[in-house]
This record gives C-alpha cells, structure tokens and sequence, in this order.
C-alpha cells in the first residue's frame, strides 16, 4: 500500500494536468475502498495529498479534489471530520488578508521601500494566496 501511495505522490506533481486530474480521481476511490485496510499515516498521506490538490491552477483538477475529498470526508467518521475541520480552521485564518490601518501607512512609506522588502512581501502574499485556495475548497 506505501508503495502505491510513493508513486501517486509522484504523479501529483506531474506536469500534465490530466495526469493529475487522474491522480485526483484514484485517490477519492482508493481511499473509499480501502479505508479500513489503511493506517493512520496513510491515510493522511491520501488526504494531504488530496488537499494540496485542491489549489491547483486547473479547474479541472480542483474539482476533481473537491470530489475526491467529499467521498473521503463521507466515509470518515464524525471524530475525524471534527478534528480535520479545526485544523484548517486555523489554516484559513492565517490567509486572512489583514486590513491596513488607516494614518499609520502613509504613501511616503510605499516609496520608500527597498526592492528586498518588496520581494518580501509579495512572497507572503503568494504564500496566503496558496493556503486561502487549499482552506477555501
């Protein structure tokens, strides 16, 4: 069963997107299927990877993790769901984009910022941006 989890890890991240739409749908039945064969660490492993799938930038394999995920959440008990669901209560926080407070950022402050600051800032936007697509699905 790790063995086969090794390999559809691989083709998650397969640069074709049929590839991993693929991957999407596998992964929502085997996990049906085998749900009470699986240990813990598989199965998180099934649902990790299934997530990470859920902010990819084709639609049709965000929804094919959308429908992965709901058969996996289905089967899954209520405990499980419970503990799941505050996990990524706390990941949808943390991408929560936090309002500027008036009169403390003033536009001489945006001129005067260094490229490295910009860098910065523009990667922690992308960082929130990718964990808002995982939380929001």
């Amino acid at each position: 069963m790790s063995s086969c989890l090794l390999v559809a890890g691989g083709v998650c991240s397969h640069r074709n997107w049929q590839v991993r739409q693929a991957a999407c749908i596998f992964l929502g039945r085997f996990f049906s299927s085998h749900k009470f064969t699986l240990g813990e660490d598989e199965n998180k492993r099934i649902f990790d990877l299934t997530c990470k799938l859920l902010g990819d930038e084709r639609r049709e394999v965000s929804q094919s993790a959308t429908a992965g995920l709901t058969g996996m959440l289905a089967v899954m008990g209520e405990d499980e769901v419970g503990v799941l669901v505050g996990e990524y209560c706390g990941v949808a926080d943390k991408s929560l984009r936090r309002k500027c407070r008036k009169g403390k950022g003033t536009s001489e402050a945006g001129t005067n910022e260094g490229g490295e600051e910009k860098e910065k800032k523009e990667k922690k936007e992308e960082e929130r941006k990718r964990r808002q697509r995982i939380s929001v699905r």
